[in-house]
């Protein structure tokens, strides 16, 4: 692959994305708003992975509640199952929101 061609895809990339102009924007302004950006995705952070840890923790009331067993590990399997299913398409339902994402703004145009 030469290094044109690389470029070449690149740039068809880049155009597809819509410019942020900050143009309009104080300096204090563009702070406050990175800051903020910043801050809302720390607590998104914060509260996605406190779910995981509260989830984690009652695994073992969540696996007798919900998967009712002769066998104690067999729910607790379960739970954690349940658990490892919504962690692992998490991604994929993020992919799928990008892509018609992507579609719907390309229609837009």
């Amino acid at each position: 692959m030469a290094a044109s061609d690389g470029a070449t895809s690149l740039g068809i990339v880049a155009s597809s994305v819509p410019e942020v102009s900050t143009s309009g924007m104080s300096r204090s302004e563009h702070k406050s708003n990175t800051t903020r950006v910043i801050l809302a995705g720390l607590i998104g952070n914060f509260m996605e992975w406190y779910d995981f840890a509260v989830y984690g923790y009652l695994a073992t009331v969540i696996g007798k509640q919900f998967f009712p067993s002769e066998n104690p590990t067999v729910s607790l399997i379960a739970a954690f199952g349940a658990f490892a299913a919504g962690f692992l398409v998490r991604p994929l339902g993020g992919l799928v929101l990008v892509a018609l994402v992507m579609c719907w703004g390309a229609s837009m145009q």
